[in-house]
Order: structure tokens, then C-alpha cells, then sequence
């Protein structure tokens, strides 16, 4: 695709897909809106989540704990509750005047071993960066979205609007073929994204050192209390953010690898004495 033809996501030969008819999505919809108040949730596969006035702080606590626990039913069911979990941490940090990572702490997401804080501080970044049209693309993952939305932006307003466009173009031909057009093939195609638009990318870290940083800032937030981090002078979530900016590279760079559908999940102990 050349840089100056623009691809509209109506232009789609197959046409857009409702992630709503998607098997499974909606009865986990049902399933979820059942257990959270009517009164304060609208749950809507295609448009996202509604957060109503009604909505109190242990309203929005026990609807993250059901989202949370709904995340490990498939792809595209998962990307729909992480929809739902970005639009619901994004909506409580602009209520409490408060980070990301100090809501996803609040609404009690965060476990000890970074690695949740990590998953879940992408998704508000994603909800906010992308629209309802693209992240209704079908077929694609979270971490599609993700890579889509971990660069650097250009700064400028008109730079912005057409950097968006390109993004949606990337994400509508990643859509046509999701399987040899996975989350790394979006980074690289970000990459390059970066330096059509002349955005300074620095120099990179080396494996052996980008390994080893992972290392020590897991250790901080698998060990450390609140307590400690705050004796030591350290702010709990800017320890995360270094912690997902390098995370993010290593995934990119392939140095770790991580699935895209963590039902497929084989931890590497299991994984012992298995024969293909």
C-alpha cells in the first residue's frame, strides 16, 4: 500500500464483522452483565462499556474483579473484556484525578508479580488511542492493538491526524490475514511508521542489558512493599511504566515471548519431558 492511498475500513471487500456475532461473545456479555449492577454498566460488545453516574467506587472494584476473572475464554472474547477493562481504568483515573497504574492498584487488578500491571496498563492506552471503528476490526488480538499504540506519536495536531490514519491502515491489512500478520509484524510496520514521520527512536539497549533491567524491576515489584518503595524514594507506578516500556521491546525484539491467547499458555515447568 503506498503511503499517499488512503484505505477506508468500509472499503473492506469481506466487510466488517459485529464482534457482537462472534460465537461466544455474547453470552459472556450476558454472563458478565449479570453480575455487575444494571444501574451503573452497560455492556456492549460493538460500542464498548458505559460507565453511568450511578456507578460508586465498590460498584466499579467488583465490576474490574468479574472483567478481570472473564479474560481467559478465547481471543477475540478476551480482547472484548479487555475493551471493557481499558474504558472502565481509564474512566476511574479521570474521576480520581489519578494515574493508570494507581487505578488498576485501586480497583484491586494489581498482583505482585508486575506482570498484571504490566498486561493492564496497555489497555487504557489502547481505548483512548484508537477508535470504535478500528477496534471493532475482526479477527485481530490485544496485542495487535497493542503494538499499534505503544510508539511515540508525532507532536503536532495535522502530523497526529494522518499518523492516525495510517495506524487504521495498518490495523485494517493486519485484519486480512491476522495469522502471518501478527503483533510483531504491526511493530515493524510501526517502526518504519516512526521514521516516515522522522521521530527519533535513540539508540537501542542490548539484549544482555534489556534482560537484565526486566530482571532487577521484576524483582522491585515482586519483592518490594508499598512501604519499602516508598522509604527508597521510588514511586511504585514509575517503576511499572520502566518496567512495560522495556517489556514492550523485549516482546517486540522477540528476547521473551509471550501468547497471544493465554489459554494457550504452557508454563516453561510443564513444559518438561514433553515429547512433540
Amino acid at each position: 500500500m503506498s503511503n499517499g492511498q488512503h484505505l477506508d475500513i468500509a472499503d473492506k471487500p469481506t466487510g466488517l464483522k459485529k464482534l457482537s456475532e462472534v460465537p461466544g461473545v455474547e453470552g459472556l456479555c450476558t454472563a458478565i452483565r449479570g453480575a455487575v449492577d444494571e444501574a451503573s454498566f452497560i455492556l456492549d460488545p460493538d460500542d464498548g462499556l458505559t460507565i453511568t453516574e450511578a456507578a460508586s467506587e465498590d460498584d466499579m472494584k467488583r465490576c474490574a474483579d468479574i472483567l478481570f476473572t472473564s479474560r481467559t475464554r478465547g481471543s477475540q472474547a478476551m480482547r472484548v473484556v479487555d475493551r471493557f477493562l481499558g474504558q472502565l481504568i481509564a474512566h476511574h483515573s479521570m474521576k480520581n484525578d489519578c494515574t493508570w497504574a494507581e487505578s488498576i492498584e485501586t480497583l484491586g487488578l494489581c498482583h505482585s508479580d508486575g506482570r498484571s500491571l504490566r498486561s493492564l496498563s496497555k489497555l487504557p492506552r489502547i481505548v483512548e488511542r484508537l477508535d470504535n471503528e478500528v477496534l471493532m476490526l475482526p479477527d485481530l488480538t490485544t496485542k495487535h492493538f497493542d503494538q499499534a499504540t505503544s510508539y511515540q506519536m508525532p507532536e503536532s495536531h495535522e502530523d497526529r491526524e494522518k499518523w492516525n490514519e495510517r495506524v487504521k491502515e495498518i490495523l485494517v491489512e493486519a485484519s486480512e490475514n491476522p495469522t502471518e500478520k501478527g503483533s510483531g509484524w504491526v511493530g515493524q510496520k510501526m517502526k518504519a511508521l516512526q521514521k516516515e514521520f522522522g521521530i527519533e527512536t535513540g539508540k537501542q539497549k542490548s539484549k544482555d542489558e534489556t534482560l537484565r533491567q526486566l530482571s532487577e524491576l521484576s524483582y522491585m515489584l515482586m519483592n518490594w512493599t508499598d512501604k519499602e518503595f516508598e522509604d527508597r524514594g521510588y514511586q511504585k507506578s514509575v517503576v511499572t511504566d520502566h518496567y512495560q516500556h522495556l517489556m514492550d521491546d523485549a516482546l517486540l525484539r522477540n528476547l521473551i515471548t509471550c501468547p497471544d491467547d493465554p489459554i494457550q499458555f504452557v508454563p516453561f515447568w510443564e513444559k518438561k519431558g514433553k515429547t512433540s
